[in-house]
């Protein structure tokens, strides 16, 4: 019990330094203490316990808990003047998978009193073999960076149709084989990396993205690109992309309408079996472009 208030008071030293010591005030719920975040951490830690019949005297299984508890004050950083960013990265690898996600989802009510507070700026949960998230990540509204690389997703997690105001996604080496329609919910999404995955055809929907400007694609299996993006009739669509990853796929020829990608400065092509690369003709403010030759 003693080492449990031991980090919990490291962890709210943390995040509320110096003259945060006192209260942070919440739009929607008054005031939010220290002890009320002390609170929560370890109520969550005891539920943990609880829920799964763990004592001290499951030596392995307890150390573990009280470690990923312990380790949260140490994964928290400030990033900018009130934003908070966690770093999540292997932290439940070595837990069962039900107990992983009872972590997480207990991690995630905690932050989710920060969330409200527009306080989360960014999530890192890499490396935890993670194929689902939990029901109440849906409720991580205000979040703008979530990097989900190195887990075992085969489609995107519906969870996350909730997180609008998102800038940044990551879901680098997973297993996706497809893009869903609502992504177009993601109406502020300036990066979105898919590289290391399954795609073969790469989705229409990822034209839906209006503020993209940064989209990795490289070493999936795509062996054409949507047929709109070579647009010549019709509603004349600019996309405001600047670089586009597509090196290391199956791609044999390149149906790329340049002059609708007006600010594109980087395309990679690299390790592609092209035929030829086209008419690069409109190719606007594009600097540089990388294939075999």
């Amino acid at each position: 019990m003693v080492k449990k208030v031991v980090f919990l008071c490291f962890f709210c030293l943390f995040l509320f330094p110096s003259k945060s010591l006192g209260m942070l005030r919440s739009p929607s719920s008054g005031l939010i203490t220290m002890d009320l975040v002390t609170m929560c951490l370890e109520n969550a830690c005891n539920d943990i316990l609880t829920e799964f019949g763990i004592s001290s005297g499951d030596s392995e299984i307890y150390e573990e808990l009280i470690n990923i508890f312990g380790k949260l004050g140490r994964r928290l950083r400030f990033e900018g003047r009130q934003e908070i960013g966690i770093d999540l990265s292997f932290i439940f690898k070595e837990l069962s998978y039900d107990l992983r996600l009872f972590v997480l989802s207990k991690i995630v009510d905690i932050l989710i009193i920060f969330d409200k507070m527009s306080c989360i700026r960014s999530l890192k949960l890499g490396d935890n073999g993670l194929s689902s998230l939990t029901e109440n990540f849906s409720r991580l509204r205000n979040i703008k960076f979530i990097d989900l690389e190195n887990n075992k997703f085969k489609e995107f997690p519906e969870q996350l149709i909730f997180s609008k105001k998102l800038k940044h996604l990551s879901f680098c080496n997973n297993k996706l084989k497809d893009i869903p329609g609502w992504i177009n919910e993601f109406v502020e999404l300036r990066t979105l990396d898919l590289s290391f995955n399954k795609f073969k055809i790469l989705s229409p929907f990822i034209l839906l993205l209006p503020s993209l400007k940064y989209l990795d694609l490289s070493n999936n299996k795509i062996e054409e690109l949507p047929f709109s993006m070579n647009v010549q009739s019709g509603d004349v669509i600019y996309w405001n992309w600047g670089y586009l990853n597509l090196s290391g796929n199956l791609l044999t020829k390149l149906n790329i309408n340049f002059k609708y990608f007006p600010n594109l400065e980087e395309l990679d092509l690299r390790r592609n079996p092209l035929e030829n690369i086209g008419n690069l003709n409109g190719c606007g403010r594009m600097f540089n472009i990388y294939y075999d030759r």
